[in-house]
């Protein structure tokens, strides 16, 4: 089985590239002069053999599916499965009896490539199949470079396909600061605010540990008052 080879191929601007960070430079820093530059483009490509070409023309504009550089965005791409041929490329690699393989460009000057791969969730009927629509796009960044890079389904909505349909890929587009997951884009948040959604559920937590806290004082003291206390009075207290 032959594997198709696609590449990401990076559109990168004559934007001035940002100096390495020190040292002292804590990872927001960093992560900020990393996300300046908005302009560039990443353009998802693909071909048969060893060249590499489009791989995602959107359907609606025509254009290659591409996202900018740096900033977490949400991609909508219509692939026309123009011909049997790529309807049978989609359900081989759907049946995993094919790859769809990738590469995307480190740096402007292309002298290295990131293996990427894109796999297609799904179920291949004996007359159609059904293609799951939507992607998560990650990127890792580090000095302006790219060193990690990811696609992968999400499970959402399976469409009905066939020769000639077109298939609503969409997702999100997700840009890291390094190896880790704070976001290249907000150096200071981390991945889906997992960080600040912890912590608000510890403080709910303790918050509601303190009002419990308070609530038993109260109750106890007024039982105290309105009832122990007077009986204690009663009997220990005689004239």
């Amino acid at each position: 089985n032959q594997t198709i080879h696609a590449s990401i191929a990076m559109d990168w601007t004559d934007a001035a590239t940002s100096s390495s960070s020190s040292a002292e430079e804590d990872s927001g820093q960093a992560a900020s002069q990393e996300q300046s530059q908005t302009d560039e483009e990443t353009v998802i490509d693909v071909s048969e053999g060893e060249d590499w070409g489009p791989a995602f023309v959107c359907a609606e504009n025509g254009e290659p599916l591409s996202v900018s550089f740096g900033t977490d965005m949400f991609v909508v791409c219509g692939w026309h499965l123009a011909n049997e041929a790529m309807y049978k490329f989609a359900a081989s690699v759907i049946s995993q009896e094919r790859g769809w393989m990738c590469r995307v460009p480190m740096s402007k000057d292309r002298a290295f490539y990131l293996p990427v791969t894109i796999p297609l969730w799904g179920i291949v009927e004996p007359s159609h199949s059904h293609i799951g629509l939507h992607f998560n796009f990650v990127f890792h960044v580090d000095q302006n470079r790219i060193i990690g890079a990811a696609v992968y389904p999400v499970r959402d909505r399976f469409q009905f396909v066939k020769p000639g349909s077109v298939v609503n890929l969409h997702g999100p587009v997700t840009w890291f600061h390094r190896h880790g997951y704070a976001s290249l884009e907000h150096p200071h948040r981390a991945f889906g605010s997992s960080g600040s959604a912890s912590v608000m559920g510890t403080l709910t937590i303790l918050g509601y540990l303190l009002l419990g806290g308070l609530i038993s004082i109260v109750v106890c003291t007024v039982v105290y008052t309105t009832v122990l206390r007077p009986r204690l009075i009663k009997r220990y207290l005689k004239p």
